[in-house]
């Protein structure tokens, strides 16, 4: 800790945080060091992924025939502790950090237990409030499927609403011979990576991780970064902290006299120090343009540095003329000019087809506040008329889950009408890639809707995919009815 501290071995200086504040994740509060013992763990979990992922080297197959025996490594083994190795000892320890991260992925929905089994929420359903009594606790997910679809009367005879939005978005390969598979939850892709198992260990802090990705993702030096840090926190050595420290006898400011010295104060309610502020405030006195919490950090700063340099080397008085600090200099200088980037002016229009082809475009929408998802789309031929299209309201999910719902419906649409050769235009780049890698996508939470369904229909079907600006997708989307399906 003395590395971190400024401390060595002849001369020792106060630790601010703990250890254990220290190494957790940026995101969670922390400062991101990593203690050995977690990472040791996270590692371990990863031998555990490849184990679950059937991995080919002869140490897996030694250790899968020894005491695996046939079951999956998430499962409980069949060898009891005490008569393994310390080695296997060590990566079942890793084990029980992976079960953590794992959740289901449904594709036939044959093997996931509906009620008990972690696969469409953070918990088990069984957890939520609103499940009704005298359930069959012992069904599966493809018992609440009905005709290439979810069977939407019987999940709300035992769901609340809420919960059953969710599980009408919720992927999955309805039929077919998509397999249900457990995948890493914490990646967007479902593969294990040992950052997010380290981050697994860690709880979250009383900040939201949004608070500390804001203060991370300032254009600041990374001193002023671990000095607003500390300020969160509540660590500076204020004299209040000193006392409670056992470094000082007294709380009281040593700037004005006022009777507890803490971070408030001594920031913003000190005499001295609204001196500084009442020269910065309101923002349209800067003759420079730099975004408010950047000139609110260096203020913070200054304020601190010069209570410091007053108290403990005699500093002269505070200079209250903002042209005078040299922090505020800094950020003028630091500015970044915005260049004017040349534009180019793309003419839009409707692009016609060969003879036999048709367009689909699709899209889906997601409101950020209710998290509700949709889809719609439409079919026209070759001379741009309208053959048919559709609106669904999707329940609660992602935007990328409505855009791949958008493409399964789309597809469904084409089938149904009889078209054989089909232009897809749509606005999400990685829903197009996910479309043209589908047989690629082992564990993918898409995978069984892309590689079930979707494939199917290219197995009747001439597909081809390209993107399209978002002012043409606005012109067909206008003229669609919220709702309708056509």
């Amino acid at each position: 800790m003395d590395f971190f501290g400024g401390g060595s071995g002849k001369k020792q200086k106060v630790h601010l945080c703990q250890w254990d504040l220290v190494c957790r994740p940026k995101c969670r509060g922390g400062l991101g060091f990593k203690k050995t013992v977690d990472m040791n763990r996270a590692l371990l979990a990863k031998i555990g992924w490849r184990m679950h992922t059937h991995d080919q080297g002869l140490w897996a197959q030694i250790y899968e025939k020894k005491y695996l025996k046939d079951c999956s490594i998430l499962d409980t083994p069949g060898v009891s502790k005490q008569d393994c190795s310390a080695t296997w000892r060590s990566v079942l320890y890793g084990v029980e950090l992976l079960r953590k991260g794992m959740v289901w992925r449904v594709g036939n929905g044959d093997k996931v237990n509906f009620w008990k089994d972690h696969w469409v929420a953070d918990l088990p359903l069984l957890h939520y409030a609103g499940v009704q009594s005298g359930i069959a606790l012992d069904c599966k997910v493809s018992n609440f499927f009905k005709k290439g679809w979810w069977d939407v009367e019987k999940l709300i005879t035992v769901l609340d609403e809420d919960m059953v939005q969710k599980i009408t978005c919720f992927p999955v390969g309805f039929v077919g011979n998509s397999q249900d598979a457990q995948i890493w939850r914490p990646t967007s892709n479902g593969i294990f990576i040992v950052k997010y198992a380290f981050q697994l260990i860690h709880g979250g802090s009383n900040w939201s991780d949004a608070c500390w990705k804001g203060l991370w993702s300032m254009s600041l030096p990374p001193k002023l970064k671990v000095f607003l840090w500390l300020v969160f926190q509540g660590k500076i050595l204020t004299n209040e902290q000193r006392v409670r420290r056992h470094l000082a006898v007294e709380s009281s400011c040593s700037v004005c006299g006022w009777h507890s010295e803490n971070i408030t104060h001594t920031l913003r309610d000190c005499g001295r120090a609204k001196e500084v502020w009442l020269t910065v405030l309101p923002p349209t006195k800067w003759e420079w343009r730099s975004p408010w919490n950047i000139m609110f950090v260096f203020t913070c700063w200054y304020v601190w540095k010069w209570r410091n340099q007053y108290i403990f080397n005699d500093a002269e008085d505070l200079s209250c003329d903002p042209r005078k600090i040299a922090v505020f200099d800094w950020v003028k200088g630091s500015s970044v000019n915005c260049r004017n980037v040349p534009r180019t002016q793309v003419m839009l229009r409707w692009e016609p087809l060969g003879s036999g082809w048709v367009k689909l475009n699709v899209d889906g929408t997601c409101m950020n506040a209710s998290r509700k998802i949709g889809a719609s789309g439409v079919i026209k031929d070759c001379f741009g008329e309208w053959c048919g299209g559709f609106a669904m309201n999707l329940g609660k999910g992602h935007i990328l889950d409505a855009e791949i719902w958008g493409l399964f419906f789309g597809l469904r649409l084409a089938v149904a009408k009889g078209f054989t050769k089909i232009l897809i235009e749509m606005d999400s780049q990685i829903a197009m890639n996910l479309f043209q890698q589908r047989d690629s996508l082992c564990f993918h939470p898409l995978a069984a809707l892309l590689s079930n369904y979707m494939g199917r229909c290219l197995d009747i079907l001439r597909v081809g995919i390209s993107s399209i600006f978002l002012e043409r997708r606005m012109v067909w989307r206008i003229a669609l009815p919220n709702g309708a399906i056509i």
